[in-house]
């Protein structure tokens, strides 16, 4: 999960691994960095380490049985167990712990359903986090349709990122962009979700831009049946946007 990301302070993969290495270096004297050797991007951050470093490659187990779907969340699993393996707590109690962990607050948390389709809430907003929670519905909800309800966060991260957005957006089967949520940054690019819109369209996916979430909702309510799942994904304000749509 090493990526450029934080576009407006980081200029480049590089400073982020920096960033991590710096993390790194701060570790105390008995502690340990968890890690994944076969994910890429890591081995810059670890190279003249001299903390204890734990593989959590080694602890996967593509059948432990999780709530959460995605392997996304098999890999987070496998990282829980690493880190609680190094503090003493044996494989059985992590194993059943991991089995029965629900979940946490907007990371693919269910909602409730609105004229049969089921509704998701997710904080994801960058382009590897949609395409992996998107996979996850899928693979939890083989024969549903994904309707994609998207709040870009940050003008430089959806300018810097665009290609990859229309790329990880696109695996949606519909897709309904709000504007972008500012957060601490001017527009200076003039990069608008109307443009990632476009491109979308242009690879002939089902997409539109929605200037509000009242027209989202009036979108939803009037579209949306016991064949879908309406995912809302976003770090800014759309996080208000499921709580409006069961209200209204």
């Amino acid at each position: 999960n090493v990526e450029h990301e934080h576009v407006d302070y980081y200029k480049n993969l590089a400073e982020v691994q920096q960033a991590f290495r710096e993390l790194a270096q701060q570790v105390r004297e008995g502690g340990v960095v968890v890690v994944n050797f076969g994910a890429p991007n890591i081995s810059p951050i670890l190279e003249g380490l001299t903390v204890p470093i734990v593989d959590y490659g080694k602890y996967f187990d593509p059948l432990q049985k999780l709530t959460m779907p995605g392997m996304h969340n098999q890999l987070n699993a496998a990282a829980a167990k690493a880190a609680a393996d190094f503090v003493g707590i044996t494989k059985e109690i992590s194993k059943t712990a991991l089995q029965n962990f629900t979940g946490t607050w907007r990371r693919f948390e269910y909602k409730g359903e609105m004229n049969g389709a089921k509704v998701y809430d997710d904080y994801g907003h960058h382009p590897t986090e949609i395409k992996a929670t998107i996979a996850g519905a899928r693979e939890l909800y083989p024969d549903r349709n994904i309707t994609l309800v998207f709040q870009p966060h940050t003008y430089s991260r959806t300018q810097e990122l665009f290609t990859d957005f229309v790329d990880a957006l696109g695996t949606a089967d519909k897709i309904m962009l709000l504007p972008i949520y500012a957060a601490r940054e001017e527009n200076t690019s003039g990069i608008t979700h109307a443009k990632l819109v476009e491109a979308l369209q242009k690879n002939n996916k089902d997409a539109k831009a929605f200037d509000s979430f009242e027209d989202v909702i009036v979108e939803i309510k009037t579209s949306a049946g016991p064949e879908d799942l309406v995912l809302v994904m976003g770090a800014g304000d759309v996080s208000h946007l499921t709580a409006k749509l069961f209200i209204e």
